[in-house]
């Protein structure tokens, strides 16, 4: 099932706004643990994909 971030930027521009965004991410796949068979994570930089490979067990 499709999951779109609730909040976000439109355009990630600085390193801070990164942070969130990969705060965020984190958040999102924890409240959906158990759920998805992938995670797709498709914003600039790929902000909080390592955190996320060390977390999760998702593709």
């Amino acid at each position: 099932m499709p999951h779109t971030a609730r909040i976000g930027f439109p355009y990630i521009s600085s390193r801070a706004e990164a942070q969130l965004a990969g705060a965020h991410l984190l958040e999102i796949l924890a409240e959906r643990s158990g759920e998805a068979d992938a995670a797709i994570v498709a914003a600039f930089g790929d902000p909080g994909l390592q955190p996320a490979r060390e977390l999760f067990d998702l593709p």
